[in-house]
């Protein structure tokens, strides 16, 4: 297995990504290795900007293809659950955390539903 990098995009700045599809690759170069858009930190997730458009590209650093990696994007962000979360803002953390336990609530009841399907065949 290799390694693997996920970006997200603001569809809102799509137009700035085709003006300028370099600039494109190499903002995700520097996600890709966990670094921010000003080169001064290192961080799992970042976000950048190309041309006059701000935070359309959120990369998460790559990270081994055998470690698993829990997202939650919403609100024109991602963010990481769990390992990979280097967040200092508590609250950010509890929000997400809230977020993905509905989800995986969610989850839980639909795979009882199909659960119960496959049970009536």
């Amino acid at each position: 297995m290799g390694y693997m990098t996920t970006v997200t995009l603001l569809n809102d700045g799509w137009s700035n990504i085709e003006a300028d599809p370099n600039g494109f690759v190499e903002k995700v170069k520097l996600g890709m290795h966990g670094i921010s858009e000003d080169n001064k930190r290192e961080k799992n997730i970042n976000t950048y900007s190309l041309g006059n458009h701000s935070g359309i590209i959120d990369v998460l650093a790559s990270h081994h293809a055998d470690e698993a990696r829990l997202l939650l994007i919403y609100q024109n962000a991602m963010t990481a659950i769990g390992y990979g979360n280097d967040s200092k803002s508590i609250e950010q953390r509890k929000r997400a955390l809230a977020q993905a336990k509905q989800m995986i609530k969610w989850e839980e009841e639909q795979i009882k539903k199909l659960e119960q399907e496959s049970l009536k065949r």
